[in-house]
């Protein structure tokens, strides 16, 4: 955006554009105080989530992002192996969760099926 103003103030020569180039040169100035107060606000926003200065960030983010990218190709190692997707903690307590409930509404069945049976033969 700063670079399409400076581009129009360098665009507007002459006598008749004194105006307009002042115009563009306030702009200028106000979009580079917009953008110093950006950054300042970023580095804040960085402080606050421990890191030193936004390099720092960046170096843990680019640290990040190449693991996450090992672990997607040890990933699809794994799958080209195995076959199928390793199953996570959480789903393997869902399932089980959900055996659970399955077994416990078939006893529940079984049981109102052997009430039924006792009161039919008394």
């Amino acid at each position: 955006m700063i670079f399409g103003v400076k581009n129009k103030l360098s665009d507007s020569k002459g006598i008749f554009k004194v105006k307009r180039r002042s115009e563009l040169s306030s702009e200028i100035a106000g979009l580079e105080k917009r953008i110093a107060n950006m950054k300042a606000h970023l580095s804040g926003i960085v402080r606050e989530y421990g890191f030193k200065n936004v390099e720092a960030f960046y170096k843990a983010l680019h640290q990040a992002k190449g693991a996450y990218s090992d672990y997607l190709t040890s990933l699809q190692k794994w799958e080209q192996q195995y076959g199928e997707k390793p199953q996570s903690l959480h789903d393997k307590l869902k399932a089980k969760a959900q055996e659970a409930k399955e077994r416990q509404s078939e006893k529940e069945y079984r049981q109102n099926k052997d009430r039924e049976a006792l009161e039919m033969i008394i």
